[in-house]
């Protein structure tokens, strides 16, 4: 049992909650969310245990089997032989990655949750960069902007495209929106719960919402590396992480998307209208529609935000 021994160091208010974070550090629920990566997980199991035995932590690991039709939850299976730390929970039905991560966060027993991809794409030894930070942060995300990354190229406009607009709605610079190596407290994550989707726009959703309340997330950068086996990503995942960002835009910050289209319609509207009446003499339908539309969207972007900030 460890035993934890309150200093006189630790005085008023700003060092009770730093002492609390830091032993809240030193006990984390390692989350890895699997699906059919049976040549990897046991990799990557074995690599955090070494990690985590020189960071002297106390640890479970909760591996969550998506329904895998290889040999992923035996692999689990025989390792959770000779540890204790190891625990196997099984999706009888695939529920995605998100879906995963949910089921592993609302079983984990410690505050302090690590969550990290089985494809062996992450580097582990960057676990102590991560962690370091949550002593003072909400979340810690590793950053996949380090010296050796290997993010395949015909990813790479889609993932620039979502990054900005997600930096645009959160008025923050985001460097990595979906990194899957990140930390986070249980209870910050439980208070989005109803906002969470069960596939990979889990991670996007989860930084978006904690920026745009304005809590403290931290980025650092790490390495990443092609991943072993192949992807569950596809082309058609773009478009739902698109859809993601612009309802994310609405639920915290509609005005961001809502008034530039406003602005555009009333310019354009005023340019053609000051076209037809000082060249032409004439007042057509088009700008007379185009500047009420941008009235009327103007309104509704004002109204949402009131509703957004009472909601606060």
């Amino acid at each position: 049992m460890e035993i934890y021994v309150w200093t006189p160091a630790c005085t008023g208010v700003t060092g009770l909650l730093n002492w609390y974070n830091e032993q809240m550090v030193q006990e984390i629920s390692i989350i890895i969310p699997a699906f059919n990566e049976e040549e990897n997980i046991k990799k990557v199991i074995t690599d955090l245990l070494e990690e985590t035995k020189k960071l002297d932590l106390k640890i479970e690991i909760l591996v969550i089997d998506d329904a895998s039709t290889d040999g992923t939850a035996m692999e689990v299976v025989e390792l959770s032989k000779t540890n204790h730390e190891i625990k196997l929970l099984t999706h009888q039905k695939n529920k995605g990655y998100g879906g995963s991560l949910k089921t592993g966060i609302s079983k984990a027993t410690f505050e302090t949750i690590l969550i990290v991809d089985a494809d062996c794409s992450y580097p582990l030894e960057s676990l102590s960069l991560i962690l370091e930070p949550m002593t003072t942060a909400d979340m810690v995300i590793g950053a996949r902007t380090g010296a050796d990354v290997q993010i395949p190229f015909f990813r790479r406009p889609a993932k620039s495209f979502l990054r900005h607009l997600a930096s645009f709605i959160t008025e923050t610079k985001i460097p990595d929106i979906n990194s899957g190596f990140r930390a986070f407290r249980k209870s910050g994550v439980l208070k989005y719960w109803n906002l969470l989707p069960n596939k990979f726009s889990f991670t996007t959703t989860i930084t978006m919402a904690m920026l745009s309340d304005g809590l403290e997330v931290e980025f650092v950068p790490i390495n990443y590396k092609k991943r072993i086996g192949k992807s569950k990503i596809t082309p058609f995942d773009f478009w739902n992480f698109l859809i993601l960002t612009l309802r994310m835009a609405f639920y915290f910050n509609p005005l961001k998307i809502i008034l530039p289209v406003s602005l555009s319609l009333l310019s354009l509207g005023g340019v053609i209208l000051l076209y037809d009446v000082l060249i032409l003499d004439n007042l057509a339908d088009t700008p007379v529609f185009l500047i009420q539309t941008g009235v009327l969207l103007g309104a509704f972007g004002f109204l949402a935000d009131l509703i957004v900030k009472r909601r606060y």
